[in-house]
């Protein structure tokens, strides 16, 4: 049976439940940043998204007051961010030549003996 949230819906749910495992307390927006690599408007829309689908509970304006309301063991296991960022996307000419231009050069490889050597 297909889960009620999408893929990336679900590893924010799942690091959600994972975090106050393992720091005792509930999480920022700004530790969701952090972790997912992105804009503070993009984890706060997140945010109300899942409270709006009734994910997640929260108190408005109270600092770490997110709850997971979605039972943990229908949770998907987590995943490094960027896998989940750029799973089942092609990336852009632009992007993969800016990587190229990261990538150092081969060097010619100069046999020894021919007097060539540095």
């Amino acid at each position: 049976m297909k889960p009620p949230y999408t893929e990336r819906q679900g590893q924010f749910l799942v690091y959600l439940y994972q975090y106050s495992l393992l720091h005792g307390c509930a999480l920022s927006e700004a530790d969701m940043q952090r972790f997912f690599r992105v804009t503070p408007p993009t984890v706060h829309q997140m945010v109300l998204t899942l409270e709006r689908r009734g994910f997640i509970r929260r108190v408005p304006g109270q600092a770490r007051s997110i709850t997971l309301i979605v039972p943990p063991e229908s949770l998907p296991s987590l995943e490094q961010p960027q896998k989940t960022m750029f799973k089942n996307k092609l990336l852009s000419p632009l992007f993969q030549s800016c990587v190229a231009l990261l990538i150092p050069p081969s060097w010619p490889v100069i046999p020894s003996g021919t007097g060539e050597e540095l």
